[in-house]
C-alpha cells in the first residue's frame, strides 16, 4: 500500500500472493474388469482451479501407441480428485499391457505413473490323467483341461512308450469355463493283454500347446497261476491228480503231466 499527504508519501512493506491455479494432479491409476481381450482403464484427476481435460494411453509398452477420447475436467472441482474410466478393447490375450493417465491444462501437462494389467488368457493346463475300465484289451483313458478363458482343444495320445504312436478325436474345451478343469474321457480298445501303456492328454488354444504328463496303466492279463495240487481217491493202480488254475483274465488251457 502506498499511501500520501502534504508533508510526503509513505510506501506500505512488499508483499506477495499467488493466484489460484497450478497443473492438473493424477493419481490412482488402476485397470479392472479384465476379458481377454478387454479391460477398464481408471484414475482420477484434480483440475486444481483450471479447466482441464484428461485421456488414457495405453500399449504393449511404455511407447504406448493408443489413447482414449478426451474427458473434460470442471474447474469447479477445484483441488478435489474426479474419477475417470475408460473401457478399451481390441487388447491381445494373456498380454502385459502399459497405460497412464495424461491430464491437461493452460499451465502444464501432468502424465501419470506408469501402470500395467494383463488381459486374460493363457495356454490350457491339463490335470487328473487316470485310466480306468480296464480289460485285457481295453481301457478308458481321462484328464481334465482347463482352457484358461481362450477356446482349446484337446486330445488323447497313448502307445508301448513316450512315443505313444495312437491319438484320440479331439474334444473341444469352451472358453467360457475359464480356469475351471473339464474333465474329459476317452475309451480306446485294441490292446494287448497284460501290457503297460503310456499316455497323456494334449490341449492347445491360440498362445500355446500343454502336453500333459506321461501317465501309465496296464491291461488285466498274466501268466496263468497254479495253486493247490493235490492227489485223491488212490487205488493199487490208480489215482485222482487235482490242481487249482487261476486264468488271469486271459483265456488258458491247462493239462496234468505224471
Amino acid at each position: 500500500a502506498v499511501a500520501s499527504n502534504s508533508i510526503g508519501t509513505t510506501l506500505g512493506g512488499d508483499l506477495t500472493f499467488t493466484t489460484l491455479g497450478a497443473v492438473p494432479s493424477v493419481t490412482a491409476e488402476f485397470a479392472d474388469d479384465f476379458d481377454t481381450n478387454a479391460a477398464t482403464l481408471n484414475g482420477s484427476v484434480a483440475p486444481n482451479y483450471l479447466p482441464t481435460i484428461a485421456w488414457f494411453v495405453w500399449g504393449t509398452d511404455t511407447n504406448y501407441g493408443s489413447a482414449s477420447d478426451i474427458f473434460p475436467v470442471s474447474e469447479t472441482n477445484n483441488t478435489a480428485f474426479v474419477a475417470l474410466s475408460n473401457a478399451v478393447i481390441g487388447l491381445l490375450p494373456g498380454t502385459l499391457y502399459h497405460f497412464q493417465l495424461v491430464a491437461s491444462n493452460l499451465l502444464g501437462v501432468t502424465p501419470g505413473g506408469d501402470a500395467t494389467f494383463m488381459t486374460l488368457g493363457s495356454p490350457p493346463s491339463i490335470s487328473g490323467e487316470f485310466a480306468n475300465g480296464l480289460n485285457t484289451n481295453a481301457a478308458t483313458l481321462n484328464g481334465s483341461v482347463a482352457p484358461n478363458y481362450l477356446l482349446s482343444t484337446a486330445w488323447f495320445e497313448w502307445g508301448l512308450d513316450t512315443n505313444y504312436g495312437n491319438v484320440s478325436g479331439t474334444f473341444p474345451v469352451s472358453e467360457t469355463n475359464g480356469t475351471t478343469p473339464v474333465a474329459l474321457a476317452n475309451p480306446i480298445g485294441g490292446l494287448s493283454p497284460g501290457t503297460i501303456y503310456h499316455f497323456h492328454v494334449v490341449a492347445t488354444n491360440i498362445l500355446g500347446t500343454t502336453p500333459g504328463d506321461d501317465a501309465t496303466f496296464t491291461t488285466l492279463g498274466g501268466l496263468p497261476v497254479i495253486g493247490t495240487e493235490y492227489v485223491s481217491a488212490t487205488t493199487t493202480n490208480a489215482a485222482m491228480i487235482n490242481a487249482f488254475v487261476a486264468p488271469n483274465y486271459v483265456p488258458t488251457v491247462a493239462w496234468f503231466e505224471w
